[in-house]
Order: structure tokens, then sequence, then C-alpha cells
């Protein structure tokens, strides 16, 4: 391998975007492995932060041989509609061009206008697999609507428009996805049986062992318009009187009933949070909630088990946080029904060495397939196939 080889990393939903999230988290952790495997990487998205800030926000130190190509500088105010932010992607073909890359990876979709340059250079596609709007776009409008923060008017105009500017996961060259979940969602909507799984790397600096004795309750998954949302209030509404002491934070979540909650003392719910008070919220965390039925991996899953937490989590072979994540403790933080999920927490709050012994494998199997070595040295393996 030469020094000069090019590596190109698309943005996030199908090149829009590379700041904030769990796939710029997991964008940043590949540039950094392939820059340190002798690799120039170029990151090209329509909207995203320059590499110093990628660094600090997602906390992998990255080489000098990682460059970032924008349209647009991420900002809090910039929102750019996404299915206009995708047909911009295609000002990048002549860039592509010019960098001349030996590989391209792309993050959850790819769009048809760089792809077609792509194959003209014959040019090998890895994709990496979140939860693509492909997949959604199949599973209908409806479906579309509900696993998204779009609004109904967005959700229609994107519906019509991503399946004439995104390609078929079919026509790749080959697929990664972040989870068992994200693999069997794709497996049933595309046919596609051999993805191979790449968990996302946690670093080792969240793992703290933090005594908690309130158990305070954290839900980060966000609800907007899922199907559990329901449930979510009702197990809230009962913990609430089983537990006195318990104590709710619901971040980033839009859906009118839960925001209700917070009116509620001993529920809080907040907007977008910062680095250092999230680490600081993880820190107080004792039961992180997930009512998701679909889910990628679900990185904020394992950081609060990191530090200190145990999940949570419905019961769904399309949610990573339980195929990846708490099917490890299934009997324990697995659930299928509000009763069975009140269940767990009384049963924990009960058996202090219980909660501590659960949580300690959990820490063990976790940090096993998701340490930055382990994710960084499974990414050359497949990179090697191909270059």
């Amino acid at each position: 391998m030469k020094s000069r080889d090019n590596i190109v990393i698309l943005g996030c939903n199908g090149g829009t975007d590379i700041a904030y999230g769990g796939g710029a988290y997991v964008t940043t952790a590949m540039a950094k492995c392939l820059s340190e495997n002798g690799f120039n990487v170029h990151l090209i998205s329509t909207i995203g932060l320059n590499v110093d800030e990628l660094s600090r926000v997602h906390g992998w130190s990255l080489n000098n041989n990682v460059y970032s190509h924008y349209i647009f500088k991420y900002g809090k105010d910039t929102r750019i509609p996404y299915i206009i932010a995708l047909q911009l992607v295609s000002r990048f073909k002549k860039l592509i061009n010019e960098l001349d890359p030996v590989l391209v990876i792309y993050n959850d979709d790819y769009p048809l206008s760089i792809d077609q340059e792509l194959s003209r250079l014959k040019v090998p596609r890895i994709l990496y697999a979140h939860f693509p709007y492909t997949t959604r776009h199949v599973l209908g409008l409806d479906f579309m609507y509900k696993t998204t923060e779009w609004s109904l008017v967005e959700t229609v105009i994107n519906y019509v428009g991503v399946n004439r500017v995104l390609g078929d996961l079919r026509r790749i060259d080959y697929i990664m996805t972040n989870s068992e979940g994200t693999k069997n969602i794709i497996s049933m909507v595309h046919d596609i049986k051999n993805a191979t799984i790449l968990r996302p790397p946690i670093t080792s600096a969240m793992h703290q062992n933090i005594h908690k004795v309130r158990p305070v309750f954290l839900h980060a998954a966000r609800q907007d318009k899922t199907f559990l949302h329901g449930d979510f209030t009702n197990f809230v509404r009962i913990i609430s009187k089983e537990l006195p002491s318990s104590f709710f934070i619901i971040n980033r979540n839009k859906y009118v009933d839960v925001s209700r909650l917070g009116v509620s003392n001993k529920v809080v719910v907040t907007r977008w949070l910062s680095n250092d008070l999230w680490r600081r919220v993880l820190s107080m965390t004792k039961y992180y909630l997930h009512f998701k039925w679909f889910e990628g991996f679900g990185i904020a899953t394992a950081e609060a088990i990191m530090m200190g937490a145990i999940p949570i989590v419905y019961r769904s072979l399309f949610n990573g946080s339980w195929t990846d994540i708490a099917r490890l403790c299934d009997r324990d933080c697995g659930f299928s029904s509000v009763d069975e999920a009140v269940e767990h927490i009384k049963d924990l709050e009960s058996d202090e060495t219980k909660f501590n012994s659960i949580h300690e494998h959990l820490v063990n199997e976790i940090s096993r397939v998701t340490n930055y070595e382990y994710f960084c040295r499974s990414l050359i393996s497949i990179i090697n196939k191909f270059v």
C-alpha cells in the first residue's frame, strides 16, 4: 500500500451530514483507523464539522492525513431540507474524480449521482448501514414518517424523492451493518444475507464504576412519532408511584405526551445536551430506558452501561440495543410489556448484588466486541479485500 492512497468517506444519510450523532461518531472513528494505517482519508458531505471539531466532539484524535470537504460548515441554524441536501452531494463528483480514491465508504445510503461516477472509475464501494432511508422507503410512507423527525409534509416530499436519488443496496460491493438488528431488517427488506456486522467502538475512557443509589432513569432514544410512546409514558407514571425516590431525565424528545411528563417534579425533559453535560447525566443514570422496536446499534445504550447503568430495552429483532446489548441480560433487562419492565426495575432495586453482577457481565461482554482495537482491526481486514 502506498501512502498516497486516498479513501473517501461519504457522510451520513447519503452524504448529507458529518457533525453530531452516532453516525458521525463512527465516521470519525473510521477516519482515525484508516489514517493510522497509512491512508489519506477524505470526509465528504453537504454539511459538516472540520477535523479538529470532529476530534473534540467525538473523542477520536485524528491525524493530519484526514481532510474534510463540505459545501456548508455545520451550525445550529444550518438546516437544509433533506432531499435538497442529498441532491447537493452531486457537486462532489469532480472532487472525487480528482482524488482518484482506491475505495469509497458510504454511510447508510448512497446517492446515484456519485455512484455512477465511481462505477465509471471502477472504484470499490462499501456501505456501512445504520438504518438506511431506502429501507424505510420500501417499508412505506407511514413507516418513514414514524421513524424520522420530519414533519408530515417533509416526509411526503422526501418519500417521493428519495427513491430517485438513492441507490439500491443490493448493487453495492460490500455491506457492513452496525448491529445484528440492522442486519436483520436489511436481510428482510432487501434480501441481503451476507452483510458483515461491525459494531461501533466505545472509548475505554467511558468505563467508570460509579455506585448508583437513587434510581435515576434516562431515556435518550428519540421517541418521536414511534410506536411505543404510550407504553413509555405509562411506565414513567407507574414507576413514579412504585419508587418515590425515582427521577427521570428525558433527552431530545419532541412527542407531546412525553413532553407533558416534564410537569412532574420527578421528570425533566431536556433538549440538546453538550458533551460535558451528557457525561454528567450518564454518571447519575442507574437505568437506561429504550422503548423502541427499531434502532441501529444504540451507542447511547452502550455508553450508559459503561458509565454504570443497566439498560431496560424492548425486545425486537430489529432493535440493535436489544440484539447486540440487552439480550446479554434478557431475563433481567429485556421486556415485551410495561408490566415486565416494571418488574425488572423492582427486582433490581431490591437486590444490589444482582444489579452489580449483571452490570459487570454487561461491561465485560460489551468491552470485548466494541473496543477500538477490535473495531479497527476488523475494518482494515475488510478494506484489505479491495485494496
